[in-house]
């Protein structure tokens, strides 16, 4: 009884595990060496179950080769690897087996992988060779194809030297030369803090004017002697000097439109009607010239009607030479032979001229227009007459120029602070430089306006001037500067070095 039990259950596991192997298995005839076809049981190995990249279906695929020889893996399509030899094809299968794999560890994938990432970890294909597979080297830190080289990327390739052969000198200008004193300047206060404005030297250049009111007396004009700093009353008129600080010209209030004249040298004093706030009086000390200038309507100055007019003196005389609109004389020429006026032709005109007006004949030449003219007097030899021009469209003309009235050639005296013209020479002035700041000093220079000469007087960074106001007056002689102090209100005395 027991022996039939165990047959029958022998029997029983013996026919369950066949079933379960031909359900599971398939029997393939495959051909051998001689080419005979045989009968293969073929058993399915189940690999271990993993998540598969689908993006990325390179990274777990078998080798195409049924022959199981190892052979290295396909690398993944990356611009910084390099691609694997093709393998050496072996005869296919008449059927594909399916080979185990290791698979990966699960990751993120990657579908643009940059040089800095980590490398994705290689898939390695089991094979009954004990040699295990090596995996794919991991890329250098900058594997990526070098880039075409770009004038950005390469060194630029240095410059020759330009050659040595020595240029011509270049051709003179007006302004050839920059020298600077080898000694700064000897600066010295001449009056008490807070004295006083408006200063001028004397005709004589050995005081500087000023006006003031010390105490209970009238106002008058003061000067203080540049040698010893003692102060004294001038004059007790007060107004503008003229003609070697002989006549004194004030306008009469508040109407201005006429002057009394001081002859300092007989006492005698007397007036003028008509003729404005200002008449000029001519070099040699004989006539006036006036363009009747007042403060009455029309307030706008280029609609003003300024008539050129000289006469004696003492106001008699009096003859029209022309009118102008909206300006006025400048002054005389040194000879006496004609005036310099600024002003248009007709009422409104949008840009003044400069003129020179013959007293005799009461021809007009017209020297230069600008947007708008300003700093403008006539040098001591008479040639030359500087202005500052402004508001024009090409800034290059917003400066300082020098023209000659009698051949019309002009030159860029390149600056545009106040300036003086040096008594004693032809056409040698003194101007202030601008400053960029408020705390830096003003400087100095001395410019040849015949040669361009240019030499610097006074520089800041050795010797800061603080002017007060464009407040300052050059001696006669050009050697020596008094100014008001910006940080004292005293009048200082600057003397040039050679």
């Amino acid at each position: 009884m027991i022996r039939q039990s165990r047959r029958r259950l022998g029997a029983s596991l013996l026919l369950g595990f066949w079933l379960l192997l031909g359900s599971a298995c398939a029997v393939t005839v495959v051909p051998d060496e001689q080419g005979t076809p045989r009968a293969v049981l073929q058993i399915p190995v189940t690999p271990v179950a993993a998540p598969v990249d689908t993006a990325t279906p390179t990274s777990i695929a078998p080798t195409p080769s049924a022959s199981l020889e190892s052979s290295p893996a396909a690398p993944t399509a990356t611009p910084e690897r390099a691609p694997s030899p093709e393998p050496t094809p072996s005869p296919p299968p008449a059927t594909p087996t399916r080979q185990p794999t290791f698979t990966p560890l699960p990751q993120t994938p990657t579908p643009d992988p940059t040089p800095t990432a980590a490398p994705p970890t290689p898939t390695a294909t089991a094979t009954p060779s004990p040699t295990p597979v090596s995996p794919a080297p991991t890329p250098e830190p900058s594997p990526s194809p070098p880039p075409t080289p770009t004038p950005a990327l390469v060194p630029p390739t240095p410059a020759p030297e330009p050659s040595p052969t020595p240029q011509p000198p270049p051709t003179a200008t007006p302004a050839p030369a920059i020298a600077t004193p080898a000694a700064p300047p000897l600066v010295q206060r001449l009056t008490a803090p807070g004295c006083c404005t408006g200063i001028r030297w004397s005709a004589d250049g050995t005081q500087v004017l000023y006006v003031d009111k010390p105490d209970e007396r009238p106002a008058a004009i003061w000067g203080v002697d540049a040698a010893t700093g003692v102060a004294a009353p001038y004059s007790t008129e007060v107004g503008l000097l003229q003609h070697g600080d002989r006549y004194v010209t004030a306008p009469v209030l508040p109407s201005l439109a006429g002057a009394t004249v001081h002859d300092r040298e007989t006492g005698q004093s007397w007036d003028l009607s008509g003729v404005g706030a200002l008449p000029f009086i001519s070099p040699d000390g004989t006539r006036i010239a006036f363009d009747g200038r007042t403060r009455v309507t029309p307030a706008y100055a280029n609609r003003r009607a300024a008539a050129i007019t000289v006469a004696d003196l003492n106001g008699t005389n009096v003859r029209q030479l022309t009118t102008l609109f909206g300006g006025g004389i400048v002054g005389w020429f040194p000879d006496g032979s004609r005036v310099l006026v600024l002003g248009t032709e007709v009422q409104g005109g949008q840009r003044p001229a400069l003129w020179h007006v013959n007293v005799t004949t009461g021809s007009v030449e017209k020297l230069d227009d600008a947007a708008r003219m300003a700093n403008i007097s006539i040098a001591p030899g008479g040639a030359w007459v500087a202005f500052l021009t402004l508001f024009e469209e090409d800034a290059y003309w917003n400066t300082t120029w020098a023209m000659n009235v009698d051949t019309g050639e002009q030159r860029r005296l390149d600056f545009a602070g106040p300036y003086a013209w040096v008594r004693d020479q032809d056409a040698t002035l003194v101007y202030v430089s601008l400053r960029e700041s408020a705390d830096q000093g003003f400087g100095v220079w001395r410019l040849d306006v015949n040669t361009g000469q240019r030499d610097r007087l006074v520089d800041p960074a050795r010797t800061p001037l603080f002017i007060a106001n464009g407040d300052w007056a050059l001696a006669p002689d050009g050697k020596r500067l008094a100014f008001v102090s910006a940080q004292d209100g005293a009048i200082w005395l600057v003397e040039f070095t050679p």
